[in-house]
């Protein structure tokens, strides 16, 4: 039987994309290995390695068990692939106190020691790769934690000032809703209700130590810079 040309065509597509889109980044990302630091640039010649661990990898499962990098990336393109490293404080500090620019590029080394790396799907919600750093600015002014704002975020975005149209979706599961009876515990949610006070459980205070973790703020070799 003639195979039709639409047919070749289409086979041709397919596996130019799946070459490009899969089987070379598979390749590239599973074999990396663990830079060095160089005594020159960096002054200092031991490895770089980004650790994480304990309740902030019991997050990184809630965030992805949740679908949360169906609408949140983790990724600082290139500049010739999008204009992350200039947005504001997406890649980065432009002037920290201590350390001056600390934007780069995200690198397969962020990922490495992840089980699986939370790289996203698409951006209805912003880039989360610097959102450790970011809160402390979307706090100033106020009287919340970070702990505290991303709770009220994964709780119902949509309540805050000024993010009325918010597509993020509430999360009321991730709170303990508990009878009015006492002392109020300090990690109650400041919302006003007579009867019941709602607290973040332990997916919720998990999820929340994972992302104040994302930080762009890490010593990296000056060659990934």
């Amino acid at each position: 039987m003639k195979v039709s040309t639409n047919i070749i065509i289409s086979t041709l597509v397919f596996l130019v994309v799946f070459t490009v889109m899969i089987a070379l980044p598979y390749k590239s990302m599973s074999a990396v290995a663990l830079p060095n630091f160089d005594e020159d640039q960096d002054e200092r010649s031991d490895v770089y390695n980004p650790l994480r661990s304990g309740r902030i990898t019991d997050g990184s499962l809630v965030y992805e068990s949740n679908g949360c990098a169906t609408c949140h990336t983790q990724v600082i393109r290139p500049t010739n692939a999008g204009a992350d490293m200039w947005r504001n404080n997406w890649a980065g500090m432009a002037n920290d106190e201590d350390r001056g620019d600390t934007r780069r590029e995200t690198h397969s080394f962020d990922y490495l020691g992840q089980a699986r790396a939370n790289i996203g799907l698409m951006r209805v919600g912003p880039d989360l790769s610097n959102i450790g750093l970011r809160v402390a600015t979307y706090i100033q002014d106020t009287d919340l934690t970070p702990e505290m704002y991303l709770y009220l975020q994964l709780y119902n975005a949509r309540a805050k000032v000024g993010a009325e149209q918010s597509n993020c979706p509430s999360n009321p599961y991730l709170f303990d809703k508990i009878k009015r009876y006492g002392a109020t515990p300090k990690d109650a949610l400041p919302i006003k209700d007579q009867e019941f006070i709602f607290v973040p459980n332990e997916k919720a205070q998990a999820l929340v130590s994972y992302l104040l973790s994302l930080k762009k703020d890490d010593v990296a070799p000056a060659a990934i810079q």
